[in-house]
């Protein structure tokens, strides 16, 4: 997440601030991210201000800020893009969720249909079994009858 925007009016603040404490006390105050770099070093350098002057300095501070426009409009896209993602595998998500239930209630009837069939064919077997016998006992007392 990008949080810089959140320290932009605090570090405008500090800056504020540190004139106008220089102004009254004149001290320096030196805000914590600034650098300061004396005019010549021992090695013969100088200063960026002093050699390539003001308007590099704004150069550098106008690419940085396009530098951090394309890099929010960046974040934003992929911020609505990853929103667009998230949105199409909920709906995705819903769906099977619904096949998911439609196929469970499905099951249901296939399971109570099948108890059904499973109990008729298992009545029809007991009839047919009872039937037999019965039909053996009227054999058997017909050659009992017969054979007196």
């Amino acid at each position: 997440m990008d949080i810089s925007f959140i320290n932009l009016p605090i570090l405008a603040n500090a800056a504020l601030i540190s004139t106008s404490i220089s102004t009254e006390f004149s001290v320096p105050i030196h805000h914590p991210y600034e650098i300061s770099l004396p005019a010549s070093s021992s090695f013969g350098f100088q200063s960026s201000s002093s050699v390539f002057g003001t308007a590099s300095l704004r150069e550098q501070r106008q690419q940085n800020k396009a530098a951090l426009a394309k890099y929010r409009a960046k974040k934003n896209r992929q911020y609505g893009e990853m929103r667009s993602i998230i949105s199409s595998l909920a709906k995705e998500n819903d769906l099977l969720q619904n096949q998911i239930e439609n196929a469970q209630q499905e099951n249901r009837c296939l399971k109570t249909t099948y108890d059904k069939l499973r109990g008729k064919v298992v009545a029809e077997k007991m009839l047919k079994s009872l039937l037999n016998d019965r039909a053996q006992q009227m054999v058997d007392e017909q050659d009992c009858s017969d054979g007196e």
